[in-house]
């Protein structure tokens, strides 16, 4: 079987940098891409974008050869099932607390007798082969509460589970620590050492979101393999204050 575009492998010194998307723009998708990120990730969770609205994306094929996935706003098996059949490469699924809701959230990309997803591509260029769509999906779940860490080895066990990302700034709220400084301290040390040693004895994506350089090298050094960093809306105002800057101190 072919590896998995997102799974690292080619290149194990180096993570997989990813493009996180917050707008309804397809623009933003295509810059990702032709600035060279390995994926790009659709953000329906914390932004403008809905599931409706990230199909439509992945239906127009923004980016043909980079990966994209989306971050679903909630573990409901027709949400993940309507960017899948759209031509979703992988989603990453939020409010898991337990193995039960990471098994959920796996059903959700199988189809059965392994899962529970339901058949109908709605992009004319996948395949038509259930096998083939479970062969190009991967699922990852979010760690990002006290409640998930108590329950990480059982979560990481999971049948079918590709990997997990942590959510530092939910994660740090959730175990009563300052959000603020989620990405910029050592805070969460400890808890990344742990959730990289789970994800390294049961074979996994070891992934973390990332809002800057300096976080996504902190994540890095933890043995994080797939980084998505920033924002578009995010890296528009930085290049925009940037440019001020520059254009007063010059005029």
């Amino acid at each position: 079987m072919t590896m998995h575009p997102l799974t690292p492998g080619t290149e194990p010194d180096r993570p997989l940098f990813g493009g996180w998307v917050t707008e309804r723009s397809r623009s933003t998708v295509v810059a990702y891409a032709a600035a060279g990120f390995d994926f790009v990730c659709l953000d329906c969770q914390h932004s403008e974008l809905d599931e409706t609205r990230a199909a439509e994306l992945l239906r127009s094929d923004p980016a043909p050869q980079t990966p994209v996935m989306v971050r679903v706003s909630d573990n409901r098996q027709a949400l993940i099932g309507r960017v899948l059949d759209a031509g979703a490469v992988g989603v990453i699924v939020p409010d898991i607390d337990d193995a039960s809701d990471a098994e959920r959230a796996v059903a959700a990309t199988r189809y059965p007798p392994a899962g529970q997803r339901s058949f109908g591509p709605t992009r004319d260029d996948l395949p038509r082969d259930p096998r083939l769509l479970e062969d190009r999906v991967v699922c990852l779940v979010m760690i990002e509460t006290a409640r998930a860490l108590a329950n990480l080895d059982d979560i990481c066990r999971v049948s079918g589970l590709a990997g997990v990302l942590v959510g530092p700034g939910d994660l740090s709220i959730s175990c009563g620590l300052a959000p603020e400084r989620a990405f910029s301290s050592g805070q969460l040390d400890d808890v990344m050492a742990r959730i990289a040693a789970a994800c390294v004895e049961n074979d996994l994506i070891f992934g973390a979101y990332a809002t800057d350089v300096a976080s996504a090298a902190r994540w890095r050094a933890h043995g994080c393999d797939l980084i998505p960093v920033g924002s578009g809306t995010r890296l528009l105002r930085s290049a925009a204050s940037d440019l001020n800057h520059v254009l007063r101190r010059s005029n």
